[in-house]
């Protein structure tokens, strides 16, 4: 099976053109590296894209956890990851039970100071791309989103 895994490296933001093949065992492995390992490792990269950038898998989360008032959406990502990797670790994981808890611990998270619900969330219908989209690639908590890239009907429904 070995054979046949292809590695990617997933980044928010490639910082370099170097690939994996760039780098050298001496580079990667101060003292004692295995030239064979390495080199079957190396082989191992998808040829075409060894590394890609994609967005922030939680971004979606974040956004919908900071528009039920949520005050620190990471820290209360990282406690919900943290609960279920302790369940998927249980012999015998009571999945109910933990979804109670989730559930529980959503509704005790602590809000924002002031926050109130400002009406329904976008969604994909209600945004219309622009030329300079493929730029914007972070979700926007905290503040309105531009009215230029924004449906003009949606934005009379908000």
């Amino acid at each position: 099976m070995t054979g046949s895994l292809r590695y990617q490296i997933v980044c928010q933001n490639r910082a370099t053109p170097l690939g994996p093949g760039d780098l050298s065992l001496a580079k990667t492995i101060a003292h004692g590296g295995d030239a064979g390992c390495w080199m079957e490792t190396l082989a191992g990269f998808d040829a075409e894209s060894a590394i890609v950038e994609e967005p922030d898998p939680l971004d979606a989360l974040r956004l919908f956890l900071w528009n039920q008032g949520l005050q620190d959406t990471t820290a209360f990502l990282e406690c919900c990851l943290g609960q279920l990797l302790e369940y998927l670790g249980r012999d015998d994981p009571d999945t109910a039970a933990l979804g109670r808890k989730l559930a529980s611990d959503f509704a005790q998270a602590d809000r924002r100071a002031g926050w109130r619900s400002l009406g329904r969330v976008l969604t994909v219908e209600d945004v219309a791309e622009t030329s300079n989209a493929a730029h914007c690639t972070r979700v926007v908590v905290g503040g309105k989103p531009a009215s230029s890239r924004q449906n003009p009907q949606a934005r009379s429904e908000v």
